[in-house]
């Protein structure tokens, strides 16, 4: 049998960026479960999903305070897919209420920044900077370069597509194209 949990409602009906602020003040946690399930956070009445993530307490001081014993606190995060409204609530108490110090990460505010700028086609020394200006961020809280590096590099490659080997596919793809001149025995593609 499953267990059940008093969840206590800590803000709902909240928009995403302010749910991200709210996540960012909380002790440090790990997503232990996130899927899609039907919507129960908004009014909408056309079916539609939600992002159902299950948070629990990944702190090192709570750790340290019951080293055999882990933290009672869960937290759970449901985020509509189609107005992206947030409900936040939580179950059990920390071990301790001390906050590490934290380490500098992109938080989603930052990616979303970050991604905004890389379209313009900006080096990412020039976009850590650019999100220091813009957030007001001291060198402390800073993600490090290489965090900032590794973030735009996926984030060109996957979503702009611009990567060494591009250009040059598509120029093999163009050479390939079909069309009268092309012999029945060679290969040949239906591309672009």
């Amino acid at each position: 049998m499953t267990p059940r949990y008093a969840w206590k409602t800590v803000c709902s009906d909240i928009a995403r960026e302010d749910s991200q602020l709210l996540m960012e003040d909380m002790k440090v946690f790990i997503i232990v479960k996130s899927q899609l399930v039907p919507c129960s956070v908004c009014a909408l009445t056309r079916p539609h999903k939600m992002r159902y993530q299950l948070l629990r307490c990944s702190s090192e001081t709570c750790k340290a305070t019951t080293p055999y014993d882990a933290c009672q606190w869960l937290g759970k995060v449901l985020t509509c897919q189609e107005l992206n409204r947030v409900t936040i609530a939580e179950s059990g108490i920390h071990e301790t209420l001390v906050l590490e110090p934290r380490q500098s990460q992109l938080t989603p505010r930052l990616k979303d920044y970050g991604r905004e700028i890389a379209t313009q086609g900006l080096k990412p020394a020039r976009i850590r900077m650019a999100m220091a200006r813009r957030f007001g961020l001291s060198e402390a809280e800073m993600p490090t370069l290489r965090q900032v590096q590794w973030f735009i590099s996926y984030y060109t490659k996957k979503t702009l597509y611009r990567n060494d080997d591009h250009d040059e596919i598509l120029d093999q793809i163009d050479q390939l194209a079909y069309g009268p001149q092309v012999s029945d025995t060679s290969p040949f593609s239906f591309g672009p």
